[in-house]
């Protein structure tokens, strides 16, 4: 019976406890009166003397009542709504955050597009300038043939010629002494005269065939010239110079690692690198339409395409260089 009244007693007590008025109004209670519990449960003096202690000193309404439940108001009603305003403030921040983060790697994506699209430009250019020296160099090959082809024919024909000269000296002598012999001797005549024919009829058609086949490849050269594959850096170096100098760029030095492994890049001038520079990239030059980005030691670090449609630097992947391959640069717009 009395386990029972002790039980019921603690969950009384635990649920005034957890009362959202009750429980802080208790524990602010505790703290204002601190010296009269202290006195009440520690002291060594009488029950007599203790309470006539806290009667002097500790019966202080402010103490007793005043304080606790002010407290005890501030926590159950005001505090919630201040803790609400600060959880309201934090989701806003992380709002602005992730729209942050959002803004920073659609940037990413977009440039990433932007550097796949000047790639696949660039990719078009290269393939189309390989074609086209590879088609020049057939046309070299055909012409080297064609020449080689006529001293051929040439010397030949010059042999025929020599030897019909020859058989027109000997018929000429035989046809006052050998009628018979110098019948032979025509016809032999005759007959170089044809095979001197036949070989320059030959020549002219394999020289005409070699023309024809050279006019069509050199055509052809032109047409893919004019297919709008072909690129101008800039119509001159002072140009490309303004172009560089005008405004502040972006340099993904190591692009597998995006954002994160880029820099602001600004080209002053004299070659100097205003912003972003370091041993690495230590000054820039334009040499043969390109731009180098020279080390402090004399080295080219990089060097890049410009592809004026979609306004970026592609790197050109040559093996003198010593930076990553796929390195490029875009306008920073800031």
């Amino acid at each position: 019976m009395l386990g029972e009244l002790i039980s019921e007693l603690r969950l009384q007590a635990a649920d005034r406890i957890r009362n959202p008025l009750l429980g802080p109004f208790t524990a602010a209670w505790m703290v204002s009166n601190w010296k009269l519990l202290a006195v009440l449960i520690g002291s060594s003096a009488t029950v007599e003397q203790r309470i006539s202690i806290i009667e002097q000193n500790y019966l202080n309404i402010n103490n007793l009542l005043i304080a606790p439940l002010l407290f005890a108001i501030f926590y159950a009603l005001v505090l919630p709504w201040i803790n609400f305003a600060i959880q309201k403030l934090q989701e806003v921040a992380n709002l602005h955050r992730r729209k942050h983060k959002l803004e920073v790697d659609t940037d990413f994506l977009v440039a990433s597009v932007a550097r796949a699209e000047a790639q696949a430009n660039l990719n078009r250019i290269l393939t189309k300038d390989q074609l086209a020296r590879e088609q020049q160099d057939e046309i070299n090959q055909l012409k080297n043939e064609l020449t080689e082809m006529q001293n051929l024919a040439q010397t030949r024909i010059a042999e025929k010629e020599a030897e019909l000269e020859k058989r027109k000296q000997e018929y000429e002598k035989r046809a006052y002494r050998d009628t018979s012999e110098a019948e032979k001797e025509k016809q032999k005549i005759e007959a170089l005269r044809d095979q001197l024919q036949s070989e320059r009829d030959k020549a002219r058609y394999e020289s005409e065939r070699v023309r024809a086949e050279l006019e069509h490849k050199q055509r052809e050269i032109e047409k893919s010239l004019s297919d709008g594959f072909a690129y101008q850096l800039a119509e001159s170096n002072a140009d490309f110079e303004s172009l560089l100098m005008s405004k502040r760029f972006r340099l993904f030095y190591n692009p597998s690692m995006g954002l994160d492994q880029s820099k602001n890049i600004r080209f002053g001038p004299g070659g100097k690198i205003s912003e972003g520079g370091n041993d690495n990239e230590n000054t820039w030059r334009i040499v043969n339409g390109k731009l180098e980005l020279v080390q402090a030691d004399g080295h080219v670090h990089s060097r890049f395409f410009y592809l004026p449609d979609s306004q970026m630097f592609i790197h050109t992947g040559d093996n003198d260089t010593k930076s990553i391959r796929g390195q490029y640069i875009i306008p920073d717009g800031k």
